[in-house]
């Protein structure tokens, strides 16, 4: 009879008699079943089907007992892509470009295009700046500026000074302005000129100032000493001037 090889799901053996004379030649003996000899075919069997927008499984498994050998891909359908018409995700603003999704409606596949810069999206925020200080005389400007591109967006009135000045407590930045003689060979000059004043309410104001001087002509330097009922008492105007002020060798207002 000869051996006889134990599979998966069946014995087997050895033994049997001479197929000549029928002698015995050996007893029969029984293998158990071997649960890793797998003689049989194999089959396949998908486990999770391919679709657009996934790939699948497909499970390879041996006939005679049925256990799986191994697990297969099997690549995700093709799809002719059906975009629709996209979600922004990131808007574009004045200084950035942004980025619009697209998502397949049959497969879920996503793509995305670049949103050209928007020069008219100031996502970023504001800021203002003074472009015209207020006065006590008139009204200033404010100017309301994007944070990013530092374009003038907008700009509101900033209402003139109002209230009691409650006098001069500094004054500072002298910057001369013209000399003139009031009347030819009069040897009196006006010498014009502005100072930055600082309030006792805290406003500040640019301010303008004439005073006599005596001299024969534009060439002028000297002090000139403030009484104590001028605004700008308690200070002294140092000056030099050359040529009716075109050249200024000195012009500054120092404290007493």
């Amino acid at each position: 009879m000869g051996e006889i090889a134990a599979t998966c799901v069946a014995t087997g053996g050895n033994g049997g008699v001479c197929s000549i004379c029928g002698e015995l030649i050996m007893a029969f003996v029984t293998y158990p079943i071997d649960p890793n000899n797998h003689a049989g075919e194999t089959y396949e069997m998908v486990i999770t089907p391919a679709t657009n927008e996934a790939n699948g499984v497909l499970g390879i498994y041996y006939a005679d007992c049925f256990e799986k050998i191994r697990e297969e891909v099997i690549p995700k359908l093709g799809c002719d892509h059906e975009w629709g018409t996209g979600v922004v995700t990131t808007p574009a603003t004045c200084v950035s470009t942004g980025v619009m999704t697209f998502t397949c409606t049959l497969c879920k596949e996503t793509r995305t295009e670049v949103i050209p810069v928007d020069p008219l999206n100031h996502a970023g925020g504001t800021y203002e700046s003074v472009i015209t200080t207020a006065t006590y005389d008139a009204n200033g400007l404010m100017g309301i500026y994007c944070e990013d591109c530092d374009k003038l967006l907008n700009t509101r009135v900033i209402p003139k000074l109002t209230g009691d000045k409650d006098g001069i407590i500094s004054a500072a930045s002298a910057s001369f302005i013209s000399i003139v003689e009031i009347a030819k060979n009069s040897r009196v000059w006006v010498l014009t000129f502005k100072v930055t004043v600082t309030y006792a309410n805290g406003e500040k104001e640019v301010k303008t100032y004439s005073i006599n001087l005596n001299g024969n002509n534009a060439n002028q330097d000297g002090k000139y000493t403030f009484d104590k009922d001028h605004d700008l008492a308690g200070y002294t105007l140092v000056y030099e001037l050359k040529g009716n002020g075109s050249n200024i060798k000195e012009f500054k207002l120092i404290m007493n």
